[in-house]
């Protein structure tokens, strides 16, 4: 059973785990159906007869899918800080021209504009 959740050990060109190649095709699938693919995992054959086969399986892909979900979520729980001043009205100018100063950005400007 350890070849499905360790497959280096027997060949070192096959590297990734049964429950890696579970959760990569669940993720190319279209989106909306993720959840109903995860919560019905058909298993079949010799193999997954093994003792605790389908509990392991499931606590691997569970560890993958926490993990994805973990750093997602560390992603967008970034604070978002409003900037408040006189200077609203101009924010997407001066956002444009903070990134046009930026070193990969053209030294071109499409614009200038000058406050009263």
């Amino acid at each position: 059973m350890q070849i499905f959740f360790n497959p280096e050990i027997y060949d070192k060109d096959f590297t990734t785990p049964l429950p890696a190649v579970i959760d990569s095709c669940i993720q190319s699938a279209p989106i909306d159906t993720g959840r109903a693919l995860y919560n019905n995992l058909v298993l079949s054959g010799g193999s997954t007869m093994f003792k605790h086969f389908q509990r392991r399986l499931q606590l691997e892909t569970k560890k993958i899918v926490d993990a994805r979900v973990l750093a997602s979520t560390a992603r967008h729980d970034s604070e978002v800080k409003e900037s408040v001043g006189n200077d609203k009205a101009f924010a997407v100018r001066n956002g444009y021209e903070l990134h046009s100063n930026q070193e990969h950005h053209s030294s071109r400007k499409l614009f200038s504009y000058t406050p009263n």
